[in-house]
């Protein structure tokens, strides 16, 4: 795995050349707009925004308009596009730079959506299920972790793709962006109520999505 400073060098370098992969990320985005309720949020934290894309689709049509929305980047260079690719909404947008160690910086039962779109691909499993136990610490009640990433095959092509993948992330991972498929549900344990969960392999690149709420006796 790549350390957070190793990290955040190769998405200062990658930029706005992040948006390209969208051919295999949107499929896995589309569910989460379908299934992450967005319209009813009106706070909306995501954690390692990126430049900003789906923030952008979020705020210009899913979310109401007094949604007030907070997204955290490790990468400077990533912050700067998003906080200029969001500058329509401004006056209820916040983006800020993170040096990406917990905890989240948000008080407890404070948020609606915690949207985490490519991020636990990126981070050894001890740091996963400690994002999701913050996750659940700053939803409110009946709020909803809405996650998706790359995951492990789900026929020939999409195993073929996984092998790849994997194979070349043993070898140098920044030449995948340090991501290496991940299957995140089995590490909620019982703390979580799953609304939805599936997977989607565009291209042969496999990706998990996963929508769910705090069980209330765990929060």
């Amino acid at each position: 795995m790549l350390s957070r400073d190793r990290l955040r060098e190769v998405y200062d370098r990658v930029g706005s050349r992040q948006d390209s992969q969208s051919f295999y990320e949107a499929p896995a985005l589309d569910l989460l707009v379908r299934y992450g309720a967005f319209g009813s949020a009106e706070t909306v934290l995501e954690i390692g925004c990126g430049t900003g894309a789906f923030a952008e689709r979020l705020l210009a049509g899913e979310c109401p308009e007094t949604t007030t929305y907070e997204a955290i980047e490790l990468s400077c260079t990533m912050a700067s596009i998003a906080r200029a690719r969001l500058e329509p909404w401004a006056d209820r947008v916040t983006v800020r730079w993170t040096d990406g160690a917990p905890p989240i910086d948000n008080p407890s039962r404070s948020v609606d959506r915690v949207v985490v779109a490519y991020v636990f691909d990126l981070l050894p499993r001890p740091e996963v299920r400690t994002l999701l136990s913050e996750a659940r610490r700053v939803l409110k009640p009946g709020g909803r972790l809405c996650a998706c990433g790359l995951a492990p095959g789900i026929g020939p092509m999409s195993r073929a793709v996984e092998w790849l993948w994997r194979s070349v992330f043993a070898l140098r991972p920044t030449l995948v962006g340090g991501c290496r498929p991940l299957e995140v549900r089995p590490l909620l344990g019982r703390s979580w109520r799953v609304h939805h969960h599936d997977h989607v392999a565009p291209w042969g690149v496999p990706s998990e999505v996963l929508v769910a709420t705090p069980r209330p006796d765990t929060v």
